[in-house]
């Protein structure tokens, strides 16, 4: 191998026979240049020999997101290799942040924080590679990085998957890293895996499932006076005006008015534009002929058809704008570059149940590292939080008073 990168490091200059660990390797990519040193051989491992992975576990998009926030990200990335061979990619990043303590929507304070994340919630690991093993090396590796920073952060972690098998014992047994849960239960984590015809997952749903769809789509153009549109959404020179549609959705939707946040950046359209470039993008948008009503944004990246964001207009909710939407848009999915799974990603809502047909859960998880009491601190602190809201919503349930109480924050924010 030319050109690596000066971290590369070999425990044992020794060599003893293929698989030993004489012939295995720990690299450390801090920068963009290590980065793409290593690219391309980057690129073919996750094209022919790695499991599981996603878009962010891709270079050009990890390369794409330091640029954008080159002053809160510093690399970390864990490659192992395996006589010359990558066997393991760990796109770790540290992010400098003021982290929220939150309440419900509510963020009480911001502690200054260094949080090792890692990006697309897993590790894409050689498909033969051993699972156990190869964790062990990588969070070995990161040990010895541990005074860079005060907290790992792992974000929605499929507990199906190789990676929460490893961490879930961790806190019982001797490894490096104490297992902290951000929550105490996991999220649902709602999927379709699609069949094989568009009449087959229509044949999925129940008969009065069918009636109520076919009835809101009839109500949402008649409404429209017949003017509704889809559009699909793939290339980068749509995006600027499909990211201004969806900054005016949002503004009226019920995310926007309770939860704030603003979509339609600039930032946004040029990551949205990027992907794009790589035909990944594909998101869908609806209109009337008064301006747009509803939005899925989404990419497609190995089959899988990943659901970031649905919204509308709450004006249109009579219609159930969402409903028509997310079927044109299933529609669609089956008439172009058909995906093997929708994924919806983490949590539950009414929508999610009625669609998916597969069910699973992840979780949020923090490592601290040994004698790491201030990020622990912080993230005991946020539990805390979490479960006083968790209880004080339960309670106002029982009581049935929920709703009013919901709907007068919502106002309280509108305001605000």
């Amino acid at each position: 191998m030319t050109n690596a990168p000066q971290s590369l490091t070999n425990p044992d200059p020794a060599v003893t026979g293929p698989g030993s660990s004489a012939t295995r390797e720990t690299q450390i990519l801090t920068s963009i240049a290590d980065i793409e040193l290593v690219q391309e051989e980057w690129e073919t491992f996750l094209r022919e020999r790695a499991g599981d992975h996603n878009l962010m576990q891709h270079p050009d998009i990890f390369k794409y997101d330091l640029r954008e926030h080159s002053d809160l990200y510093q690399p970390m990335i864990v490659i192992l290799r395996n006589g010359g061979q990558i066997e393991a990619v760990a796109p770790w990043f540290v992010h400098r942040l003021r982290f929220p303590i939150e309440i419900g929507v509510f963020k009480l304070v911001r502690f200054p924080l260094r949080l090792l994340k890692l990006a697309g919630a897993d590790m894409a690991l050689d498909r033969d590679a051993p699972v156990t093993e190869t964790f062990d090396r990588i969070f070995s590796a990161v040990h010895d990085l541990r005074k860079k920073f005060d907290l790992i952060a792992l974000f929605d972690v499929p507990i199906s998957g190789h990676l929460w098998g490893y961490l879930e014992p961790m806190k019982h047994t001797g490894r490096p890293f104490r297992n902290v849960r951000a929550e105490p239960v996991p999220q649902l984590h709602h999927k379709i895996v699609l069949p094989k015809t568009f009449d087959d997952f229509m044949a999925s749903r129940t008969s009065k499932k069918r009636n109520s769809l076919r009835r809101h789509a009839r109500y949402l153009h008649r409404a429209a006076g017949n003017s509704v549109t889809t559009t699909r959404i793939t290339s980068a020179d749509q995006m600027s005006s499909f990211l201004e549609d969806v900054r005016q959705v949002y503004q009226a939707s019920w995310q926007g008015r309770t939860l704030g946040g603003k979509r339609g950046t600039d930032s946004q359209i040029r990551f949205s534009q990027h992907v794009a470039s790589h035909g990944w993008y594909r998101s869908f948008l609806v209109r009337s002929g008064t301006g747009p009503i509803a939005y899925v944004l989404a990419y497609q990246y190995g089959g899988v058809l990943y659901c970031q964001e649905m919204a509308y207009d709450i004006a249109w909710r009579d219609c159930a704008p969402g409903n028509y939407m997310f079927l044109n848009f299933v529609k669609d999915l089956y008439q172009y570059n058909t995906p093997r799974i929708v994924d919806f990603g983490a949590g539950d809502s009414v929508f999610k149940q009625q669609f998916s047909n597969e069910t699973g859960g992840s979780q949020t998880v923090y490592l601290a590292p040994p004698r790491s009491y201030y990020g622990r601190a912080i993230i005991t602190t946020q539990r805390i939080m979490h479960a006083v809201y968790t209880s004080v919503n339960t309670g106002l349930t029982r009581m049935g008073i929920d709703r009013w109480v919901r709907d007068r924050v919502k106002r309280r924010r509108r305001s605000n």
